[in-house]
Order: structure tokens, then C-alpha cells, then sequence
């Protein structure tokens, strides 16, 4: 007799097995073997992996029985703070960034600054475990980023609200021959740094600095 199963990572319930298996073009015998635990999961959808349980079983667990499957599923997943990618396994972040899986794997443990480096950029890369990023506040995402970044922080302009990777980005964007001026201004030893073409002259924070006040407010 045809088992009904549920992928809890979308809710999805199928009445057969290879109803699963088509849509999401995995292996029936993988899905069997995560509905009776012996996988963690079978098959992808995007950045999440599939988790797979017999109904009848669903039926018996709890929520929290739920969010530990999904969790277990997931927690090897790493994110790379610079890009914002998401990468199912250590060694997909490796393998485009020309690192290892130890290295990252010590960066997502904060044993470890970076692992690897951007090939444009040229930027240290810095890693997290995805359910760990997931966990941060936006606040939080921010100092851990420049942390991690050096002298090399992310910067706002205040009277446009455009948030920058770095100070020499906000130069470029608004034709700033000295992006030292930006900086100076974000330390409050200027009040000024550029301005838009219709005059009107802009002011630059730290953002760590700025989300520090915006709590404030």
C-alpha cells in the first residue's frame, strides 16, 4: 500500500511517495530513508533542504519535534557575510571562493577571521553558520561584520539613507575625491562630506553607529 508522506519544510503533504520524488526530482528510495531517519534530508528547494516524514508519523510529532528535524537538516548550512550568499555546504562556499572547508568551518566557529577572498574585491570573506546569522539581530549582523572588516566599516549617508560596504564605495557613488573626509565626518571631526547636485551637503555615520542611535530614538 502507497504511504503518505509530508515534506515538513514546505507543508507540502503527497499522497505518494513518487509524487514527492516527481516534483522535486528526488530519489524515492532517499525519501524513504528520511521519512524512517536514516538521512536528515533528501533534495533542495533553493537554500532550504527537504524533510521528508511518513504522515502518519507527522501526525505524532510535536512542534518542537518539527523545528529539530528542519534544524539538524540545516545546521551545516554557512552564509558569507560580505555577499549575503547562502551556501547549502561548506564545501560549495569553498569550492567558488578558492578556500577550504576547515577554514571556514573555524570561521564559523570564531576560530578563525576569514577564509578566502573575494576574486573582484579582493575582500576578506567572513562566514557564519546560517542558523546562527538567522539567530542575530540587524544590529548585531552589523558589528559582527565589521568586526571581522578592519577599518574597512560600513558607512551611511544620512541625508539619503544609502548604506555603504565601505568609505571608498560612498566616495566613488557621490564623487568624493577624499573618502579621509568621510571618515572624519563619521568620528565627528566634520560636519560635512559632498554634496548633491543640487547643493544640498551630506552627512555620514558609522552605520554600527547610526543603528546604535536609531535604538535610541
Amino acid at each position: 500500500k502507497a504511504k503518505k508522506i509530508r515534506c515538513i519544510t514546505t507543508g507540502e503533504i503527497f499522497n505518494t511517495i513518487r509524487r514527492g520524488s516527481e516534483k522535486y526530482k528526488v530519489d524515492s528510495i532517499n525519501i524513504i530513508k528520511c521519512c524512517k531517519d536514516e538521512v536528515r534530508y533528501s533534495g533542495h528547494l533553493k537554500n532550504e533542504r527537504l524533510v521528508w516524514v511518513y504522515y502518519e508519523d507527522y501526525l505524532k510529532l510535536t512542534e518542537r519535534d518539527i523545528e529539530n528535524k528542519i534544524y539538524m537538516a540545516n545546521k551545516d548550512r554557512v552564509i558569507c557575510i560580505n555577499t549575503n550568499e547562502i551556501f547549502l555546504t561548506m564545501e560549495e562556499g569553498a569550492k567558488k571562493y578558492n578556500t577550504t572547508r576547515a577554514n571556514i568551518q573555524l570561521c564559523c566557529i570564531e576560530k578563525r577571521k576569514s577564509a578566502g577572498k573575494h576574486p573582484i574585491t579582493k575582500e576578506k570573506l567572513v562566514w557564519m553558520y546560517y542558523e546562527d546569522y538567522l539567530k542575530m539581530d540587524k544590529k548585531e549582523k552589523v558589528i559582527r561584520n565589521n568586526v571581522f572588516r578592519g577599518n574597512k566599516k560600513q558607512v551611511i549617508c544620512i541625508t539619503t539613507n544609502k548604506i555603504f560596504n565601505t568609505v571608498k564605495d560612498g566616495a566613488e557613488f557621490y564623487n568624493i575625491k577624499s573618502p579621509g573626509h568621510i571618515s572624519e565626518c563619521c568620528k565627528n571631526k566634520r560636519n560635512y562630506c559632498g554634496r548633491l547636485k543640487n547643493g544640498t551637503l551630506l552627512e555620514w555615520m558609522y552605520y554600527e553607529d547610526y543603528l546604535k542611535r536609531s535604538d535610541n530614538i
